[in-house]
């Protein structure tokens, strides 16, 4: 049962920036969370009064290391919030720029020592539920806990994206693809795994594994 405290309104202000970007769509299906647009003068998401995420993917990242934008952008989200977060989107060690993963390291090293905080996810979709459970636990307190999906969404295709997120490896970036790529969630559900490793996003391992969830059966 969900703790009522979870139904409750919170809110996360986003920059006009990030409104492209498919983080958006994807807190705006959350059950209970107001999501405002605004232009920020730093971060790109802010959570609450004092607590701010700037979103990088792990390119941009070294990028700004070598365009000298590193230290400015720190700078000013350490003198706009008292709790200042970095999160990245991949792995910076595994970019195509020529910095040693040394210093690299060093700059993670440098960031932690000046009081911010620095999170890496995967993807969009793990860096959406990275910014719910934070604002979840600001407002609500630790003890939420993340659910394994959003709360019940609207009908239709939100309705359709929720029960493919319930598959093996599907989330909130590939349950669109698997919806554009079959047209139903009926077709994906009687698709084999050759044709799910079809859809764009979803590879053969995740397709046998889909499938394989599918047809278990406990006789």
């Amino acid at each position: 049962m969900v703790d009522p405290a979870v139904r409750m309104e919170h809110r996360i202000c986003v920059d006009s920036r990030e409104s492209r970007s498919r983080i958006l769509p994807a807190l705006r299906a959350i059950e209970g969370l107001s999501v405002e647009i605004q232009q920020l003068d730093a971060g790109d998401y802010l959570i609450d009064d004092s607590t701010a995420v700037e979103r990088k993917a792990a390119s941009d990242f070294v990028l700004s290391l070598l365009d000298g934008r590193f230290h400015s952008q720190v700078a000013k989200m350490k003198l706009s919030y008292g709790r200042p977060i970095l999160l990245i989107e991949g792995n910076i060690y595994k970019t195509r720029s020529a910095i040693e993963p040394a210093a690299l390291a060093a700059a993670v090293s440098y960031l932690t020592l000046e009081g911010v905080t620095v999170i890496c996810t995967d993807s969009e979709a793990e860096s959406a539920l990275y910014l719910v459970a934070l604002s979840r636990h600001l407002h609500f307190g630790l003890a939420q806990q993340p659910m394994l999906r959003p709360g019940k969404p609207k009908p239709s295709r939100d309705m359709a994206k929720f029960i493919l997120q319930g598959l093996p490896g599907v989330g909130a970036v590939n349950s669109e693809g698997l919806i554009d790529h079959f047209g139903s969630v009926h077709a994906v559900m009687g698709a084999s795994a050759v044709e799910l490793a079809t859809c764009p996003g979803i590879g053969k391992k995740t397709a046998e594994r889909i499938v394989e969830s599918i047809r278990w059966s406990c006789r």
